[in-house]
């Protein structure tokens, strides 16, 4: 775990410091941190700064290339802010209600 959190801060060029207090972590708590104890509120929020799965940071078996973009960020959260009759649009737009009733009924 501590492994690839360091590989995503090699690729965003950032070293542990700089991610610790980007987060609001206690100086030097990741580089010290052992595999099993980094807290599942610090995983998630590892993982959100990143744009990965919190899967990915635990286990490394998501694939961590499927991040999401600012836009389908802003799009995931304007759907979760919008009223059902929006949501219902959105879901008919995209040819996707056939799919949700499906799983809903398997």
């Amino acid at each position: 775990m501590v492994e690839r959190i360091k590989n995503l801060c090699k690729e965003r060029k950032i070293n542990f410091s700089r991610l610790e207090r980007t987060l609001d972590f206690a100086n030097g708590s990741l580089a010290k941190s052992r595999e099993d104890t980094i807290g599942a509120i610090r995983v998630k929020a590892i993982a959100d700064y990143f744009g990965v799965s919190m899967e990915y940071i635990l286990c490394g078996t998501t694939d961590k290339n499927r991040r999401l973009s600012s836009e389908e960020k802003s799009i995931i959260d304007a759907y979760r802010q919008a009223d059902s009759l929006t949501k219902a649009m959105v879901i008919r737009t995209l040819g996707i209600e056939e799919a949700e009733e499906k799983r809903d009924i398997g």
